[in-house]
């Protein structure tokens, strides 16, 4: 299945392309809710002053997402890729016919299976390739077997066909490096984030606890992740069921993609186990994130592993703190403006949500201030634009006005 949104401006619509672009084919094999396919997005939204030109191929299907709705700068194919041998053929056939069409200067891949496919086609005609990586953590308990089949190749093509790997943590880049990927071909680009978008607002937040009747009194934790062992809401819970008996009035409030449903789900069988049913909501994918943030008092994420998780970012600029595993590139991001858990652990994390708790409202008030100004000083949206301009700009031997 073929399926075509809305034109390059400049590029493939009915005007002429801009002068010295660099014309970008990112291949990506998603655009659903992830903190991979957000980092595209943000790309192609923010780089549209720099001379370049972006298309995009999705190897999946269409997906239920807010902020790609009124995306309308990059043209989208979906290639609808199936499981079958036979669906994959076809859809590989297809994307070296786009390649062939389009004929850009790079081809940008994001994620496992995109490097994989995307890599071998572009590769194959003779186009230079970056690799988009966004893992921290690959033991091999936490990915299906097809999932590490696809990173055991990878591995073996990483030294052949990128002429860049791009990491979005620098644990991501030594987990690699440790498996074989070529050191002297990943660099490191953390990522950006919008403080227009996230940012500190009282309206949001009343707008989000009346639309949960939640009062201004009610401690409010929450956390953002799919249903996933990696992300272990065990320990969350476990936590909760412990925090519960110190703070009256508090409740949890998850949201994510993937899992995180209130039908018959392994998070609502946890939450039943941990007898959280009372205090506990599960929102599941929201369009109004930025609301989200704001209605919580503290955010928390609990991973076994991680790269550079968007969720800390997005939830710091908006001037929530956080408390997150001791895992990837979260004690990076944290700094001094939240605090640090080990993973696993639920009797610590029980006790920080509670101290933090306690802490005065003047205490509270500077931790938020801290935490969005880490992110607005040292991980600007501009600056990761910036940085991949560079990349793009470097491939290619065309300089950019970044």
């Amino acid at each position: 299945m073929i399926n075509k949104t809305s034109e390059i401006q400049g590029c493939v619509d009915n005007t002429a392309p801009v002068a010295d672009a660099i014309k970008i084919m990112h291949i990506t094999s998603g655009l659903g809710v992830g903190g991979a396919e957000a980092i595209l997005i943000d790309v192609l939204e923010h780089s549209d002053n720099q001379k370049i030109c972006n298309y995009v191929v999705c190897l999946g299907s269409p997906a239920e997402r807010f902020d790609i709705n009124s995306f309308e700068m990059s043209q989208i194919t979906y290639l609808g890729i199936e499981k079958s041998i036979l669906s994959l053929l076809s859809g590989f056939r297809t994307l070296r016919n786009l390649l062939r069409e389009h004929q850009p200067n790079l081809v940008h891949t994001w994620m496992y299976h995109a490097d994989l496919i995307g890599g071998i086609a572009a590769y194959t005609l003779g186009y230079k390739v970056i690799w988009g990586i966004f893992s921290g953590n690959l033991e091999k308990k936490f990915y299906k077997l097809r999932t590490r089949l696809v990173i055991r190749i990878c591995t073996i093509l990483s030294r052949v066909i990128p002429d860049r790997i791009i990491s979005c943590s620098q644990r991501g880049i030594r987990t690699h490096a440790d498996v074989g990927y070529p050191a002297s071909k990943m660099t490191f680009v953390p990522i950006g984030f919008n403080v227009e978008r996230y940012r500190c607002d009282s309206d949001k937040r009343k707008e989000f606890r009346d639309a949960y009747n939640i009062s201004e009194q009610t401690f409010v934790v929450g956390m953002a992740a799919r249903f996933d062992p990696q992300k272990d809401y065990e320990t969350l819970l476990s936590a909760m069921s412990k925090v519960r008996n110190e703070i009256c009035q508090v409740e949890l409030i998850v949201v994510g993609g993937y899992g995180i449903s209130t039908k018959d789900s392994g998070i609502s069988r946890l939450i039943d186990k941990y007898d959280l049913g009372n205090i506990t909501k599960i929102l599941g994918y929201i369009s109004s994130i930025e609301s989200y943030y704001n209605g919580l008092d503290l955010f928390v994420l609990t991973s076994h592993g991680e790269g550079f998780p968007r969720v800390v970012g997005e939830a710091m600029a908006s001037g929530t703190p956080c408390i997150g595993t001791n895992v990837g590139d979260i004690s990076e991001i944290i700094g001094d403006t939240g605090f640090l858990v080990d993973r696993n652990d639920p009797e610590n994390l029980a006790r920080l949500i509670v101290k933090f708790h306690l802490l005065s409202p003047e205490e509270k008030f500077q931790y938020s201030q801290k935490a969005r100004e880490r992110i607005r000083t040292i991980y600007s949206i501009d600056r990761m634009i910036k940085e991949y301009c560079q990349e793009y700009s470097s491939i290619c031997g065309q300089r950019l006005s970044v």
